[in-house]
This record gives structure tokens, C-alpha cells and sequence, in this order.
């Protein structure tokens, strides 16, 4: 509950930006990719920095099913670090549903065919004062692996 409160307390204290100043953002540089090849590169891309790629949602397939019409992509990718995640529900469980593992690709509502990276920020967990410095520490070494991810696939250079 601790870190939900917190995570609540940062949205209420980022002057009107909400949940935005909990989630981090990367726009999708190359302009030739589809929602499909980011979502592709997303997937070869977790190979190659170590980790799982271990659930897909094709969220925007879910919305055409149930409403009959056309949508905009939007994906879920949850990436996954086993023996991370080991490590840190061995030290408290209420870090499972928070481990920064969760990617979304969405394409703008405004400009449809441009897309944006979105990862949960870092921040959430790291500035809870309840955490320790194990758990920290061990959130810090994964964090390189999601921005490399992010970054990469974001720019092209995957």
C-alpha cells in the first residue's frame, strides 16, 4: 500500500501532469515502423540485452473485436528478468506487481502513424523510503537493460 500512496503523492505533487510524471516516454524516432515492427523489435530486441520476453497484448485487437471498429495500435509487452524477480519477491512480495518490467507502444491519438515507448519510471519504487538498499540496488543494475531496450527501439537501431 506504501507504494501506492507514493505513487499517488507524485501524481498529486507533478502539478496537474498526474500519472504522466510516473511513466517514462520515448517517441519513436524512425518514422518507417509500424506499430508491428516496433512491437517485433521490441521482441528481438529483449533477447539481446537478456531478458524474457514473457506476455503480448494486442490491445488495440481487443478494442476492434469488442467495438467493430478500426483503433489505433496499442501493445503491451511484460519483460521479465526471472532471477531478478526471484530476488526481489524474496524480499517483499509487494514488489512483483511494481518490478519495472512493462513496455506499451502506442500510436498517437493526434497523429496517427507516429508512436511512443511508454515503461513505468524508475522513480516510483526508488524514492520509497520503505525500500531497502538491496532492493534498490538490484532495481538499479536491471534499469540499464530496459533503457537500452527502450532507447534502441525507439531510434531504429535495433
Amino acid at each position: 500500500m506504501a507504494l501506492f500512496a507514493m505513487a499517488l503523492s507524485s501524481a498529486v505533487q507533478a502539478g496537474g501532469q498526474g500519472f504522466s510524471s510516473l511513466v517514462l516516454k520515448f517517441p519513436v524516432t524512425d518514422k518507417e515502423m509500424s506499430g508491428n515492427d516496433i512491437d517485433e523489435a521490441i521482441r528481438s530486441k529483449s533477447i539481446e540485452v537478456g531478458i524474457n520476453h514473457v506476455f503480448f497484448a494486442p490491445l488495440y485487437k481487443q478494442v476492434e473485436a469488442i467495438t467493430g471498429e478500426k483503433y489505433r495500435h496499442m501493445t503491451i509487452h511484460h519483460l521479465c528478468d526471472a532471477a531478478l524477480a526471484k530476488k526481489l519477491a524474496d524480499l517483499n512480495d509487494d514488489l512483483v506487481v511494481m518490478m519495472p518490467c512493462r513496455i506499451a507502444v502506442v500510436e498517437s491519438l493526434e497523429n496517427p502513424g507516429n508512436f511512443s515507448i511508454y515503461s513505468t519510471s524508475p522513480g516510483v519504487i526508488l524514492e520509497d523510503p520503505s525500500i531497502s538498499k538491496e532492493q534498490k540496488k538490484l532495481i538499479l543494475e536491471f534499469m540499464p537493460k530496459m533503457r537500452e531496450l527502450t532507447e534502441a527501439v525507439a531510434s531504429g537501431d535495433f
